[in-house]
């Protein structure tokens, strides 16, 4: 019996697949699921199945590589459909996102900056401070993160919060403290961590990375269920995830 290699693209119309075997290549096309695009996976598969002329617990037992590529999250990033965010970082600093890098526009005029993944108003500063070399100055405060909190989830409406801290990457304590101090008032509320994404120097960078992270949660919430689907109708290997660097 032959084993396959399947790969798979999600995108926002069409779910492409190819299973490439010993002799053959069969490749085919299924519309996507946007709702759940685990569903569009599946009937990609049981489309191959069918062409095979096995059932989907048959080919999926042979697959031994299962690669999975999407633009899901790059299209939500392109039609401005991600979460509304708040950020937290230190007070004194809360115009870092909104000055960037301090670029010119071209004098042409026709260089159009994106529109913030967080906006001015939903950006709160607490009191906190890390030295340069990672030494605790100052210990964030629970009762002021309690305060921003609220400012972010009850007035500004966010579904999730950033926490990015100046020199969080060489001491990250002050950013857990204001997750920890956030999920005791809003258990079930998303909270994003730059250094836990992106712990180099560089508090723009790294906060956007973060920004970015969390402006596309919940796009790949199906691929876990997918997986437990998958493993369930028979398949013996891992999903291995295209990245955006051309890895897997």
């Amino acid at each position: 019996m032959s084993m396959l290699r399947v790969g798979i693209d999600v995108g926002g119309t069409f779910t492409d697949i190819v299973a490439v075997g010993a002799t053959r290549v069969t490749r085919g096309k299924v519309p996507s699921t946007p709702g759940n695009p685990a569903e569009g996976v599946v009937a990609a598969c049981e489309l191959i199945a069918a062409e095979l002329g096995l059932a989907l617990a048959d080919f999926l037992a042979r697959v031994d590589r299962f690669g999975l590529g999407t633009t899901v999250v790059t299209n939500v990033l392109a039609t401005r459909t991600g979460l509304r965010l708040g950020l937290v970082t230190t007070r004194g600093f809360e115009d870092l996102i909104p000055l960037a890098r301090g670029n010119r526009v071209s004098e042409d005029g026709w260089l159009l900056l994106p529109p913030p993944l967080v906006e001015r108003v939903r950006i709160v500063g607490v009191r906190e401070r890390v030295n340069r070399d990672g030494t605790m100055l100052e210990a964030v405060d629970a009762t002021d993160v309690a305060v921003a909190a609220k400012v972010l989830v009850d007035a500004e409406r966010v579904d999730a919060v950033v926490v990015s801290l100046l020199w969080s990457f060489r001491n990250p304590a002050n950013e857990r403290a204001v997750r920890a101090a956030i999920a005791a008032e809003y258990p079930d509320l998303p909270v994003v961590l730059g250094s836990d994404l992106a712990p180099v120097i560089r508090e723009y960078e790294r906060t956007q990375f973060a920004l970015l992270n969390a402006y596309v949660g919940g796009a790949l919430d199906w691929l876990d269920p997918l997986a437990a689907k998958l493993r369930e109708a028979g398949i013996a290997v891992p999903i291995v995830l295209t990245h955006s660097s051309g890895g897997a």
